[in-house]
C-alpha cells in the first residue's frame, strides 16, 4: 500500500510518502481501511407510530376493565337430595349483588312439604318420594336492583327404616322388619351393589314383609348399604354400621347356685371371635374358696369349694389375644349356707301376657334375692322368701311395658311349688 491507494495504482509512489502515510495511520489511531470491505448504506430511523401505540393501550384498559364486571349469581350450583317424612334444610345465597337479597320461586315447583322463606331458606319436612324442578329468582338491594336465577332439580328418596341395627354382641338371635315411608306400596329390598352383609345375616320374607335375620356369627365392624324401591320406581337407600362384640357367658339367670362345704364349677366362654381368650377378675370378688381358671378350648371356670353364704359380685374381663377385643361379665354367684327345699325357677301367671315368664331367683344373705331374665319380655326384681313360714314376696318391672307387678305365695317344700295371686290372678313358682 502507498498513500491509502493498492500496490498496483501506486508502484511509482515514493518510500517516503509510504513512511508518511504509515505515521499518519499510527497518530489517528484508526486502522487502515480493508480495501475488501464493502460498506453498508445507513438505515433511516423510523418513527414510532404513536396511534398504534394508543390503540393497544385502549385495548388493555378495555380487557382490564371487563374483567373486574362480576355478575350476580345464586349459590349452591346443585342441592342435595332429600327423605321422605326426614325435616329438610338448605340455605341458598347470592354474590355479586347488594345484600340483603330477597329470593322467590319464579317458576315450577317445590316438593310438597318444603317452603323457600324471602331470605333464601329451603326447608321443611317433604311427604312424598319424586323429583321436582324449579326456578329461583333472587333480587338484590342496589338501585337499580340486580336479579339472577338458578334452576335446581331436587329428588327426594324413599325412606328406608329402621334407623339403626341394634345388634350388639356376637351370636345374639335378631329379627329386623324393614319399612319404606313416603312411596305408593309394593316396596322390595335388596343389597346394594358392592355391599356384602355381616356373616350369619340373611335377608326374610313373608307375607308381604321383609326384614333381616341373625345372629352375626363373629363379632367386629360391618358397614353395608340397603336399597328400597317401591311401585312406581322411587327408591331410597340406608347404610348401617354394626359394631357387634364378643358375647361371653353364662348368662346371669343361668349362673348355678352354690352351697356352703360343697364342691362348685361354673364354665365361662367367649363366643365370636378367634378362639384364644385370656380371663381375668377386674372388679369384686368371686365366692370364698373358689377361683377363675383356664380351661383347654378357650374357656374358664369358677370352681372350688364356698365358704360363706352370700350373693358375690365380680366382673370378669375376657380378651381375644388375636384381635385385641375384650368383653365384660357381670356375674352374681349366690351361694346358701343350706341346699334350699326347693329351687325357684319358674314363675307363671295363669292369664298373663306372653304365658310363663322363666325367672332365676338367687337369695341376698338368706331368703333375699333378685329375679332376672324372661322367655317373652325382659323383666327383673327382688323377692323375700321366710324359710320359717315359706312365705313368698315377689315384686317384678318388666322392661317391654314399664309395668310393675308384685305377687305372693305360700310355698309346699314337698312338692316344690308356690301358689298365690298376682295381677293377673293365679301365681305358680316351682
Amino acid at each position: 500500500m502507498c498513500g491509502g491507494l493498492p500496490y498496483a495504482q501506486t508502484h511509482s509512489c515514493s518510500v517516503d510518502q509510504a513512511q508518511n502515510h504509515e505515521k499518519r495511520s499510527e497518530d489517528d489511531g484508526r486502522p487502515e481501511a480493508d480495501p475488501e470491505r464493502t460498506v453498508q448504506p445507513r438505515r433511516p430511523r423510523r418513527e414510532p407510530d404513536h396511534r398504534a401505540v394508543l390503540l393497544l393501550l385502549l385495548l388493555v384498559v378495555s380487557s382490564a376493565g371487563a374483567a373486574t364486571v362480576k355478575h350476580m349469581r345464586i349459590t349452591p350450583t346443585l342441592l342435595k337430595n332429600a327423605t321422605a317424612t326426614v325435616p329438610y334444610e338448605a340455605q341458598l345465597s347470592a354474590v355479586n349483588g347488594t345484600a340483603p337479597y330477597a329470593y322467590t320461586i319464579q317458576s315450577g315447583s317445590l316438593p310438597q312439604g318444603l317452603v323457600l322463606t324471602p331470605s333464601g331458606a329451603l326447608s321443611g319436612t317433604p311427604s312424598a318420594a319424586g323429583t321436582s324442578t324449579f326456578t329461583v329468582h333472587a333480587s338484590d338491594s342496589a338501585a337499580p336492583a340486580q336479579s339472577a336465577t338458578r334452576t335446581y332439580t331436587l329428588t327426594v328418596q324413599l325412606d328406608l327404616l329402621p334407623l339403626k341395627l341394634k345388634v350388639k354382641r356376637a351370636n345374639e338371635v335378631f329379627l329386623v322388619p324393614l319399612g319404606a315411608a313416603g312411596g305408593e306400596g309394593g316396596y322390595t329390598y335388596s343389597l346394594a351393589s358392592g355391599s356384602i352383609l355381616p356373616p350369619g345375616v340373611e335377608f326374610y320374607g313373608y307375607e308381604g314383609e321383609a326384614g333381616l335375620a341373625g345372629p352375626v356369627k363373629a363379632a367386629g365392624l360391618y358397614k353395608f348399604t340397603l336399597d328400597v324401591t317401591d311401585a312406581a320406581g322411587h327408591v331410597g337407600m340406608r347404610t348401617y354400621t354394626m359394631n357387634v362384640g364378643l358375647a361371653i357367658f353364662p348368662e346371669i339367670w343361668d349362673v348355678r347356685p352354690g352351697i356352703v362345704g360343697e364342691h362348685y364349677a361354673q364354665n365361662v366362654w367367649i363366643e365370636g371371635g378367634s378362639s384364644n381368650y385370656t380371663y381375668s377378675i377386674i372388679n369384686g370378688s368371686l365366692p370364698e374358696g373358689t377361683t377363675l381358671n383356664a380351661r383347654e378350648g378357650g374357656e374358664a371356670i369358677i370352681e372350688g369349694t364356698p365358704a360363706k353364704s352370700g350373693l358375690y359380685r365380680a366382673t370378669i374381663l375376657g380378651t381375644d389375644t388375636e384381635t385385641g377385643r375384650t368383653v365384660k361379665l357381670h356375674i352374681k354367684v349366690p351361694v346358701f349356707s343350706a341346699a334350699l327345699p326347693f329351687q325357684l325357677s319358674r314363675l307363671e301367671e295363669e292369664g298373663g301376657e306372653g304365658g310363663e315368664q322363666y325367672v332365676r331367683l338367687s337369695p341376698e344373705g338368706e331368703g333375699h334375692g333378685e329375679i332376672w331374665g324372661s322367655a317373652s319380655f325382659g323383666m327383673y326384681g327382688t323377692f323375700t322368701y321366710d324359710l320359717a313360714t315359706h312365705q313368698l314376696h315377689v315384686i317384678t318391672y318388666a322392661e317391654a311395658d314399664s309395668v310393675v307387678s308384685e305377687y305372693n305365695a305360700t310355698c309346699e317344700p314337698a312338692t316344690h311349688t308356690c301358689t298365690g295371686t298376682g295381677p293377673h290372678g293365679k301365681l305358680t313358682v316351682d
